[in-house]
């Protein structure tokens, strides 16, 4: 069910508070309803994020029901009086507009209900209590996602279920996707009620493509995780897809409950405790999915054994001992010894859950039973980082499930899905009935995009509050007017708890990608930040103006992204914002300045408390460096360009072999201290010309073409022959970093295979240019950026 609040918001001049469309239309303030919240909590959000009044709401006008055999909604309107107040968060996201009764039944495209039907402005004083939802509460909806639909019963659910809510939400199964699950229990079973059978399971998993054999393993995992024994509930159904999904991140809560239902999968006892012979097995599904020879028994046998004694559990594994997997464990990483031991890529789940040639997703590779990294989760066809294609099968491709609108000027205008169409010309019944009723397929396929245009995502939130706080807003008489990159009269401690959220959320996205990440051209290459905001709107602007989404190229950061300038959160939150709406798309890196001890001798930690005050600045400061600990450390793209912050580091470290920077622990809050080849990919630096005497020769001559770095009296310079050697050892072509400062933005040295490239302009006052690098079609392009 699509559920809305609307707000008739009454001025004290007795005009009405309207929102212009991008088509021009008048319409009442409106939001959606969020997973975790109720009609009222919507409408308050509606005023306080969308419009950015303040006002109370007196009651409600009415409540429209609108039945469709597509997508039910219903629609709670209610009125509220405005009350003097500032704009907050998401205010510039809305044209308001305030009009009279009379200016407002004069115009004809006014429209009460922006989706389904043209209705008049009722009168402001028939007003009904809001103890009416409560009363359309008792009137029905029993299951979980209709009553959380209603925004009714949703803290009692929580309260039952909190962890498989948390599980729901970091998976990004919404609305949408759960009612699919429901409509297809519900064809099945009656109604969603009723329970399914394992007969009735297998048919569905068999329908979605897994092979009969595993079905009976599926189903015992599914009733035995969910409790719902002895068959399954809709509930049971939605978690276990939910948690199978391959595009479910694994980290937190999601891997807590895919161990379970791993080890569910296995224990065919039915014991509580894994046995030899299903450990066994396990190991043997892990071999196969990998592409590891199983021919020698014996060799076969001797591994499970080691696995087996690993646990010291001679009665059988508990569930407790299992979700605790040693991490020396042969479960955790399986090589493939014929090929100089480097990892195969994977052909279905680890766990024995594959998907056949026409199954939509597969997984990319598996490090771990317990461990399945998120950045290996893909889809069938998209690309591998390095330019393959992966998956089971040809590729096929598919009718994207939203549209954009898009001005003149680039700006995306808006966003439409297949479903929002439904009725014009613009989809065929045909279509609709084939893409939508989902007659030839289980209709609750995974829609990615569906995250990076949710409207009402913290990301989004953030992203939105981020465009008020770069413009301009003129005094329209009501004391609203404010200067370009200010908050005015933001409420900070909103925009702070915002933020903390998305990092939370970027701590598992960042933690699961590895330390060396792999791309694939085309790739634009950003240098150090510095809290420029201004210089990263005008990337934005040039760059990815439509969005990276849909945006050919990728986005690759190379670190350096606080201290110095004024705007070292808003540029983090920013990329924090995007990352999280695309993470395959925009990719980080660490800097030197993404260390605490380094901001406390600048500036970012000043800025926090600045902007938040000193307890909540300083909540900021450290979420914002719990995500900075577990970034990436360096990037190759197309398997020949080495992007780093820094510079390459001495050979003595990591035998001059890039494959050495994944062994690099994912936590490093103090890598001068914890790990001296991540201090060096950050902070070395390579040594000038002019700076080579006969000394400096002579040092660089015995010490492999390194030399203490004497400007930063930490790590090391290197030399176009360190370089060489380096470029050789590894296999590549170029080397591009940041971490210097360029009057022209970039810089090509050391025989032209080294390229600086540095990003904000006006650095520190200087008059340097900001620069970007793009890498594509086998060129490395420099492109300078006319900031005036």
């Amino acid at each position: 069910m699509d559920c809305q609040a609307q707000v008739l918001i009454k001025g004290p001049e007795g005009k009405w508070l309207l929102v212009e469309s991008a088509s021009g239309r008048l319409l009442v303030p409106a939001s959606r309803l969020r997973e975790s919240e109720d009609f009222f909590a919507a409408a308050q959000r509606c005023l306080l994020e969308d419009v950015g009044v303040s006002a109370e709401i007196k009651g409600i006008s009415k409540i429209v029901h609108t039945s469709h055999r597509k997508c039910p909604k219903m629609t709670v309107v209610f009125v509220a009086d405005e009350a003097p107040g500032s704009h907050i968060l998401g205010a510039p996201q809305c044209k308001t507009k305030w009009c009279t009764e009379e200016e407002i039944k004069a115009f004809s495209n006014f429209v009460l209900d922006q989706h389904d039907s043209k209705l008049v402005l009722e009168a402001y004083e028939h007003v009904l209590p809001l103890s009416l939802l409560e009363s359309q509460a008792e009137g029905g909806e029993k299951r979980r996602r209709e009553s959380g639909s209603m925004g009714l019963d949703r803290s009692a659910l929580r309260q039952e279920r909190p962890l498989e809510d948390q599980l729901l939400e970091q998976a990004g199964y919404k609305k949408y996707e759960l009612e699919q699950i429901s409509v297809e229990f519900c064809s099945r079973c009656g109604s969603s009620d009723g329970e399914m059978d394992k007969a009735t399971f297998a048919a569905l998993m068999n329908q979605l493509g897994y092979p009969e054999r595993q079905c009976d393993d599926c189903f015992r995992a599914f009733v035995n995780v969910s409790k719902s024994s002895p068959n399954l509930s809709l509930w049971g159904l939605q978690l276990g897809l939910c948690t199978m999904d391959p595009l479910t991140p694994h980290g937190d809560i999601c891997a807590q409950f895919r161990c379970q239902y791993i080890f569910e999968f296995y224990n065919v006892s039915g014991t509580g405790r894994l046995s030899y012979p299903e450990l066994r097995r396990m190991y043997v599904d892990i071999c196969e999915a990998k592409g590891v020879s199983v021919v020698d028994q014996a060799q076969l046998e001797k591994r499970a054994q080691e696995n087996w004694r690993v646990f010291e559990s001679p009665d059988g594994i508990l569930l407790s001992a299992f979700l605790t997997l040693p991490p020396r464990s042969g479960l955790e990483v399986i090589k493939d010894e014929g090929d100089d031991g480097e990892d195969q890529m994977d052909t279905g789940d680890p766990v024995g859950l594959k998907k056949p040639a026409g199954g939509a997703r597969t997984l990319q590779k598996a490090s771990s039973v317990g461990s399945i990294p998120p950045s290996a989760m893909c889809e069938e066809g998209d690309e591998d980082p390095l330019g393959g294609s992966i998956g089971f099968g040809a590729r096929e491709y598919s009718i994207a499930t939203h549209f954009v609108r898009v001005h003149r000027s680039g700006v995306v205008a808006d966003v439409m899905t297949l479903w929002d169409l439904a009725g014009t010309e613009a989809v065929s019944g045909s279509t609709l009935e084939s893409i939508l009723s989902h007659s030839s397929k289980p209709g609750f396929d995974r829609l990615p995009s569906i995250n990076a245009f949710d409207k009402k995502s913290k990301s989004k939130e953030m992203l939105s509050g981020l465009r008020y706080f770069e413009h301009t807003l003129k005094d329209d008489g009501r004391g609203c007017a404010k200067a370009a990159f200010s908050w005015g009269a933001v409420d900070m401690a909103s925009v702070a708890r915002c933020f903390i959220d998305l990092c939370l959320k970027a701590i598992d996205v960042f933690a699961s990608e590895p330390r060396l990440l792999e791309m694939a051209s085309p790739v634009y290459v950003l240098g150090d930040i510095h809290g420029n905001f201004r210089d990263l709107s005008c990337f934005e602007k040039v760059l990815w103006r439509m969005g990276p989404v849909l945006t050919p190229a990728k986005f690759l950061f190379l670190g350096d992204y606080v201290d110095r300038g004024k705007h070292g959160f808003e540029v983090v939150a920013y990329l924090l914002a995007q990352k999280l709406l695309t993470p395959s798309k925009f990719m980080l890196i660490r800097g030197n300045h993404e260390i605490r001890v380094v901001q406390e001798s600048f500036s970012y930690k000043r800025e926090c408390v600045e902007k938040f005050g000193e307890q909540l600045g300083m909540e900021v400061w450290e979420a914002t460096n719990k995500v900075f600990d577990v970034l990436p450390l360096a990037a190759v793209i197309d398997k020949k360009i080495f992007c780093v912050h820094g510079g390459i580091p001495h050979p003595d470290l990591c035998e001059g072999l890039i494959s050495s920077i994944n062994d690099i622990p994912t936590n490093l809050p103090t890598p001068m201290e914890s790990n001296l080849l991540a201090w060096e990919v950050m902070w070395n630096d390579p040594i000038r010309q002019d700076d080579i005497d006969a000394s400096i020769e002579e040092q660089l001559a015995q010490n492999d073409g390194f030399v203490d770095n004497f400007a930063r009296g930490t790590a090391h310079m290197f030399s176009a022959e360190a370089l060489n050697e380096f470029l050789k050892k590894n296999d590549l072509s170029h080397v591009i970093r940041a971490h210097e400062m360029k009057a022209a933005g970039f810089q090509i040295q050391q025989h032209g295979r080294l390229l600086t490239v540095f990003s904000s302009s006006l650095y520190c006052g200087a008059s340097n240019e900001a620069a970007c690098v793009l890498v594509d079609n086998l060129k490395i392009r420099t492109i300078r950026l006319d900031t005036t």
